[in-house]
């Protein structure tokens, strides 16, 4: 008596480290590049007004006061988040306009983007830190969250070029108005 042979069953493909690896590595490295650039015009507007960021004099000892903490919610870095995720959609579109929006440089910097609307939201935007708030920042932080979940969303429907274009102008948009409205925080 002869048995049937086995069906062959082809194991699912394991993905190349590198490609596990390469998104998060991305990420960090345009989060230093973004923190190398701000250091050093920190340092510059420290010497600008007689200030070297080095030999200085300690800082006095803090003042122990009544009034409550300044919140926690990272506004400076959502307008970081925003300016990459300007840039990423920016250098997505240059790169569609030669081959449409499927290939493989436009794919990477919609996820870079993608991961940085996430951060902002769910990290520097979550709730825990919005609630410790003052009632101006957190309205600039309430006024943002819609936008950024909009954005995130419309990204994730691009489909032609023309599609990519229109999200990137809307990213501009919420940027430049994010940044005005931040301003007067600074």
């Amino acid at each position: 008596m002869e048995f049937p042979s086995p069906p062959r069953i082809k194991p699912p493909a394991v993905p190349k480290l590198g490609e596990i690896f390469n998104k998060p590595l991305e990420v960090a490295a345009a989060a230093v590049s973004r923190m190398e650039t701000d250091l050093t015009q920190i340092a510059t507007d420290l010497e600008s007004i007689g200030q070297p960021l080095l030999n200085r004099a300690p800082p006095p000892a803090a003042q122990t006061s009544a009034t409550p903490e300044k919140g926690t919610a990272c506004l400076q870095c959502t307008e970081d988040h925003l300016s990459t995720i300007v840039g990423a959609l920016n250098e997505a579109m240059r790169f569609a306009r030669e081959g449409g929006t499927t290939g493989q440089e436009v794919q990477k910097r919609l996820a870079i983007a993608t991961d940085e609307l996430n951060i902002c939201e769910r990290i520097d935007l979550a709730p825990d830190k919005t609630a410790a708030l003052g009632p101006e920042e957190k309205e600039l932080a309430t006024w943002v969250l819609p936008l950024l979940r909009s954005l995130r969303h419309n990204i994730k429907k691009i489909k032609e070029v023309d599609d990519l274009e229109q999200v990137a102008a809307g990213a501009i948009q919420v940027r430049t108005e994010y940044s005005q409205r931040y301003s007067v925080f600074k």
